[in-house]
């Protein structure tokens, strides 16, 4: 499948437009979804991931060619469930973006099946860390009412993981004296566990 969509995609060029979800621009939909993201409640969960699917679905060039190649009509899309995943190769082949936009940072998989890594562009580093603060406190509370012990050698021997800036953001949201990375020091990392 993904050959066949990198040919075809290679050959045509097309940038497929699918009929507005609704009147606004792209920036007022854009505005409008992060505005609901920002405390979404459980009734709107299932509003919002179609809209953002529209919205992405329109604005997203390469997941709209993918979605068109697959014969799928946005519209035609009913449940959260029946949303096209796009194949992962996809991040390690094409920049992925809704709109166009400078990109802030990339963050990049790990890469440990020794193949090229998939590629993250993020617009606003701001809004991504409230975001992981925010998924975050729905579940355990504050990050400042935690120490946080980061044990990532993998990862903080590389550049470009999403992993070690969220962790590093919480560590400095913590401000607990004994939070923060453990590198190859497991040692040390079980006397700060075993202190309670």
């Amino acid at each position: 499948m993904y050959n066949w969509f990198k040919e075809k995609f290679a050959e045509t060029g097309l940038y497929f437009h699918f009929d507005r979800y609704s009147q606004m621009s792209y920036e007022q939909q854009r505005i409008n979804i992060l505005q609901r993201l920002s405390s979404i409640a459980k009734e709107d969960f299932e509003g919002l991931t179609m809209d953002i699917f529209r919205f992405q679905a329109q604005y997203n060039e390469v997941y709209a060619t993918y979605i068109s190649f697959l014969n799928i009509d946005s519209q035609s899309i009913s449940a959260v469930q029946e949303i096209p995943f796009l194949p992962i190769q996809f991040f390690k082949n094409y920049s992925i973006k809704t709109g166009q936009w400078p990109t802030a940072t990339t963050f990049s998989s790990s890469g440990t099946t020794g193949d090229a890594t998939s590629l993250h562009h993020v617009r606003d580093l701001d809004f991504y860390k409230t975001n992981t603060e925010n998924g975050f406190s729905t579940f355990y509370g504050p990050p400042s009412d935690y120490c946080v012990l980061a044990l990532l050698p993998s990862y903080l021997e590389r550049t470009g993981s999403s992993l070690i800036y969220m962790a590093d953001h919480f560590i400095r949201l913590s401000k607990h004296p004994k939070s923060g990375f453990f590198l190859n020091d497991t040692a040390e990392l079980l006397a700060v566990l075993n202190s309670g």
